[in-house]
Order: structure tokens, then sequence, then C-alpha cells
């Protein structure tokens, strides 16, 4: 199978598709509200999300886990990259 196509597990309950359990984009409890930004580190093998819910979360690309969580936005973060090559993350809400 081509890796750039999109994986799927059998249906249930008249779904026609479900997320595998190791993709973010599978999981239910990545934030509280909304994700409206996100990044990636190949270098680090990170991935950085901002939310409508005042948060910035790192995961770790490969066990899809989280390994931070910054709660000093006291507003949707709109913008959460890395500085590469550096492993700097740089985020940001809506008042700057």
């Amino acid at each position: 199978m081509d890796e750039r196509q999109e994986h799927s597990l059998p249906a249930e309950k008249g779904n026609k598709t479900r997320n595998p359990p190791n993709v973010l984009r599978g999981r239910s409890d990545c934030h509280s509200k909304d994700i409206i930004c996100g990044d990636f580190a190949i270098h680090l093998d990170l991935i950085a999300t901002g939310g409508r819910d005042n948060t910035a979360k790192i995961w770790d690309y490969e066990r899809v886990m989280l390994v931070a969580e910054i709660k000093a936005h006291k507003s949707e973060v709109t913008l959460v990259r890395f500085i590469k090559p550096f492993p700097l993350l740089i985020t940001t809400d809506i008042y700057g």
C-alpha cells in the first residue's frame, strides 16, 4: 500500500471507515475545543497543536503521546511554529 494513501479500519455501526488509534486525528482528547493550528518538526519527530482552548500541545509523532502542554495563553492559540533546526517552539494567541 502506498504510504500516501489514507489508512482505515473496518467500519463500525454505520461508519464507512474508522481512523486507526495511533493517528492524532483519530483521538478525541487532543484539545477540549477545536484545533486551529499546527506544525511538525521532522528533525525532532514532534507535532505541535494550538487550539481554541487557549493551550498549545506538543505530541510525540511516533507514539502519538502528549509530551508537553503550554497553558500560558489568555486566548485561543493562533500560531505554533518550530524554529528549525533548533529544538524551539514559538506560540502566539490573538493578542500576540
